[in-house]
């Protein structure tokens, strides 16, 4: 238990009325607690009568205090939404519509298998495949674009910056959220 007046410094040598005593000494640490935290238990209220007892209230020291607050359980699996919200979304939002025209001409066999981590060298890549075939490459990377664009709409809505709720500043204040940009690191020397 702690005193209730705390112990006396003596005054410092050099009777410099500015200088700081020393601290006090502190308790001994306490062990770490073994058992499980138990849910909060509601108390009767106290009579009028009885005396205040401030050593049985240790809410503050708990090392489980925060259990007894923490009453929502997080949310582990988040539902997946039914079609009719899928549907919505993607009017809204649109959806990936990347289809790839050379499909049924491109290499089935695992061409990149034996190559150690399959990093197969750009020119031992079949001609058919789709990594050579630029117009592919072009319309994948266009695709991949404007999943990104919609993506971030998305997330200014759900921050409540919308396009339609913006005027012409505020659309260019909410670009200060995001920066991305396409690097081509064909031509660079140093990593990106």
């Amino acid at each position: 238990s702690i005193p209730d007046v705390a112990p006396s410094n003596p005054p410092l040598s050099n009777g410099d009325a500015n200088s700081k005593p020393s601290p006090a000494p502190t308790d001994p640490p306490v062990p770490a607690p073994t058992d499980p935290p138990q849910p909060a238990k509601e108390e009767p209220a106290e009579k009028p009568n009885e005396e205040d007892n401030d050593d049985d209230d240790d809410d503050d020291n708990n090392p489980y205090g925060y259990s007894s607050y923490a009453t929502i359980l997080p949310l582990v699996d988040h539902p997946l939404p039914d079609e009719e919200t899928k549907k919505e979304l993607a009017d809204k939002y649109g959806k990936w519509h990347f289809w790839d025209g050379e499909e049924d001409d491109r290499p089935e066999e695992d061409y990149c298998g034996k190559y150690p981590n399959r990093d197969i060298p750009g020119e031992e890549f079949p001609e058919t495949a789709w990594q050579g075939d630029a117009v592919f490459v072009n319309h994948y990377l266009n695709d991949a674009d404007q999943l990104i664009s919609r993506t971030m709409e998305a997330i200014f809505v759900e921050y409540g910056h919308g396009k339609e709720n913006l005027g012409p500043e505020g659309l260019a204040d909410r670009m200060k959220m995001f920066h991305w940009s396409r690097e081509d690191l064909s031509t660079s020397k140093e990593p990106p």
